[in-house]
């Protein structure tokens, strides 16, 4: 479920640094909301700030005594609420070699605003990816191994598509291997990435290793029954920034067939300098300020890391202050980002 927020993420870096480069029409010079195409965007399309998050700091990592210790950045799971009966421990079993299949579909409307300027809002066309995975066991107690390939990543028909079409595409061929914990920790992960990559696509590309390390559920190490309530936090290098992301899970059915879970997020940063690549010299990126929030229902595969099935509605809002030869311009964007979620086999 975290691959699929960050790789939410991941998209919107790739379309702000389309519209960055893009020329400004005239009805975006007078604040008018906009699709690529030049068409009026109604004002129920346009983005709202979420509230400010709430987020705690880490606290001690639970390891289980046959678990593998994840390295340090893991993420701290906890459990609020144990839910009813019957009770039991979840874990991913994988008893042989299993591959899946899974494709995301995600659409994204973009607010954003430049210094003292009329704001401008762009709504992107729809992206599909499909990610392909290769998971076993292992000898090593509660442990898998986990190799996946990005293998299509296309921007369907919608205002804009032959624009953001060549960038997304350069992302196919992205691979790598690593091995997760039976709770859904990452404990290590390589990736490889596309030859021909250009070297504005690093940010994004960066976001997509981020979500690959973060695509399972983390679960927690107690048993738990129907009601169960556990949260996930983490800090996330991303983007050129560090922020902080709280994840609470709430176990709404739990079957020998069907796992299912509400998820609702939370994300806030502190003030930071930036690590963009590719600025002139001499430029300084502050992040200002910045939140995010969301929610979504998800169907584990249990048997597979990757969910079954799932949805993610996330809106985030970021001000940053881009600093050359001592001129200061101010920048804010707010992003509504809304994705599905499912696995084809």
């Amino acid at each position: 479920m975290r691959w699929l927020l960050l790789v939410m993420a991941a998209a919107g870096c790739a379309s702000r640094q389309q519209r960055e480069a893009e020329p400004r029409s005239d009805l975006t010079a007078q604040g008018t909301p906009i699709r690529l195409d030049g068409t009026h965007v109604p004002e129920s399309r346009r983005t709202t700030a979420p509230e400010p998050a709430d987020i705690r700091a880490p606290t001690e990592i639970v390891v289980e005594p046959d678990e593998p210790t994840p390295p340090p950045g893991a993420p701290v799971v906890r459990l609020l609420d144990a839910g009813g009966s019957p009770r039991r421990k979840l874990r991913y079993v994988v008893p042989a070699p299993r591959k899946t299949i899974a494709v995301m579909e995600m659409t994204m409307t973009m607010d954003l605003t430049l210094g003292a300027a009329p704001g401008r809002n762009v709504v992107s066309p729809p992206i599909r990816t499909t990610m392909e995975f290769d998971i076993a066991p292992t000898s090593a107690p509660a442990e898998l191994t986990l190799a996946f390939k990005l293998t299509g990543a296309e921007v369907l028909p919608g205002p804009g598509a032959d624009i953001l079409r060549p960038q997304i595409a350069r992302m196919v061929g992205m691979s790598g291997a690593g091995r997760v914990t039976t709770r859904g920790l990452v404990l290590a992960m390589d990736h490889r990435v596309p030859p021909d990559l250009p070297p504005a696509m690093t940010s994004t590309l960066d976001s997509m290793r981020n979500s690959i390390r973060q695509m399972s559920v983390p679960l927690p190490a107690e048993a738990v029954g129907p009601g169960a309530r556990w949260e996930v936090e983490q800090t996330v290098e991303m983007g050129g920034l560090s922020f902080t992301q709280v994840v609470q899970h709430s176990l709404r059915e739990m079957t020998d067939g069907r796992t299912t879970i509400a998820v609702t997020l939370q994300q806030s940063a502190p003030r930071q300098e930036m690590k963009l690549p590719g600025v002139a010299p001499g430029t300084v990126a502050t992040l200002e300020s910045m939140r995010g929030g969301g929610s979504g229902e998800f169907e584990l595969d249990l048997a597979a890391v990757v969910p079954r099935s799932g949805r993610m509605t996330h809106e985030s809002d970021m001000a940053t202050r881009m600093t050359v030869g001592g001129q200061a311009m101010d920048m804010r964007m707010k992003v509504r980002t809304e994705a599905s979620f499912q696995q084809n086999r």
